[in-house]
């Protein structure tokens, strides 16, 4: 009987440790390119009872994500070896609220802090920024909000 009892322990024990393991597969999340930025899914829903994900950054493969406090979520997401950009929008209005520019090469990558991070509330501004450092969004991968329940399974 005492045997029985210790296997019934021995699977809980087994079941939670996998549980806590495989955390990171139960949250839904993106890896943006080749970046230590993920789009990673929120407790927010759109309008449309979408839920929607936010921009973070994983200092190390063990660690949790470092949220960058910005307003809105990422609609479009752009980078290249040096830059993100994020164009965020409020969740419901397609209206962009904020434009954010992070320099990549300024992170420090244990810690995740970040030095530069431009943001511009208007449009004309943020191109106007993006002519002063030679950046085109034209030349930077992209990406949208959205993340499918497998992509967790292979990022």
């Amino acid at each position: 009987m005492e045997i029985n009892k210790m296997k019934y322990i021995y699977i809980i024990l087994v079941c939670i440790a996998s549980l806590l393991i495989l955390n990171d597969y139960f949250c839904y999340s993106r890896r943006i390119g080749n970046t230590r930025f993920y789009l990673v899914e929120t407790m927010a829903n759109s309008k449309d009872g979408k839920p929607l994900a936010g921009l973070f950054y994983k200092p190390t493969a063990v660690s949790s994500y470092n949220g960058e406090n910005t307003p809105g979520f990422p609609k479009t997401i752009l980078w290249n070896e040096h830059y993100i950009i994020s164009k965020n929008f409020d969740g419901n209005n397609d209206e962009i609220v904020e434009y954010i520019i992070i320099n990549m090469d300024s992170i420090k990558p244990e810690f995740g802090e970040m030095k530069k991070v431009n943001r511009f509330h208007d449009e004309n501004t943020y191109y106007n920024y993006l002519r002063q450092i030679n950046l085109s969004e034209a030349d930077m991968s992209h990406t949208d909000n959205h993340i499918v329940w497998w992509q967790s399974l292979y990022w």
